[in-house]
C-alpha cells in the first residue's frame, strides 16, 4: 500500500480493486449480498419522570406521571447506524411513529388507563422485525377519575336535589 500506486481501481466490467498488505482485493458492486435476516428488538431503558422502571411485568405509574420516555435498540451487525425505527402507544398514537434511526421515543401527559408501546426495527435492506417489542404499563387515575367518584357525585347531586324538593314541600 505504498504512496506511488492508486488506492482502488475500477475495471471495465465495473468491478473494484483494491490493494492490500497480502494482495488485492475484488468488489463486485452487483454482486452485494441481500440481508435477509430482521433486527432483534429490545427495549433497553424505560424510565417515568426520571425514574427508571422495572421491564419484567406490567408497571403501574402512579397519578400524575408527567412524562415517559422509552430507550430501545435492534441488533444488526451488518451496518448498525442504518437501523430504522417505527413506535407506537397502542390505543393513543393514530399510526406508527417513524423514528428514523433515533432509539428513544417520549411521551407526556398520558390519560389514566392501560398502556402498550410497541416497537420495530428495519435493517439496511428495509426487512422489517414485524414482532418488535412491547412493553406495557399502567397509569393509574387521579380520584376524581375513577368510577367511586362519579358514582359518589351523582348519588350526592341526586340526593341534593331530593333534598331540596323535600325542602320545598315542607315549606309549602
Amino acid at each position: 500500500n505504498g504512496g506511488a500506486q492508486p488506492s482502488a481501481w475500477r475495471s471495465g466490467d465495473g468491478r473494484l480493486w483494491f490493494p492490500t498488505v497480502k494482495g488485492v482485493v475484488v468488489v463486485d458492486p452487483t454482486d452485494l449480498k441481500h440481508n435477509p435476516v430482521a433486527p432483534a428488538v429490545r427495549i433497553e431503558e424505560v424510565v417515568a419522570d426520571d425514574q427508571p422502571l422495572p421491564l419484567g411485568s406490567e408497571v403501574s405509574l402512579p397519578a400524575g406521571t408527567l412524562r415517559v420516555e422509552f430507550r430501545y435498540t435492534a441488533l444488526s451487525l451488518r451496518n448498525p447506524s442504518r437501523v430504522r425505527f417505527r413506535h407506537m402507544l397502542v390505543g393513543f398514537d393514530r399510526g406508527w411513529v417513524d423514528s428514523g434511526t433515533r432509539r428513544r421515543g417520549s411521551y407526556t401527559n398520558l390519560p389514566a388507563g392501560a398502556h402498550e408501546l410497541r416497537v420495530m426495527a428495519c435493517n439496511d435492506d428495509g426487512v422489517w422485525n414485524e414482532q418488535g417489542a412491547s412493553f406495557r404499563f399502567r397509569v393509574e387515575p387521579h380520584y376524581y377519575e375513577t368510577s367511586f367518584f362519579r358514582f359518589v357525585s351523582v348519588f350526592g347531586v341526586v340526593l341534593a336535589g331530593v333534598g331540596l324538593h323535600r325542602a320545598r314541600v315542607w315549606r309549602l
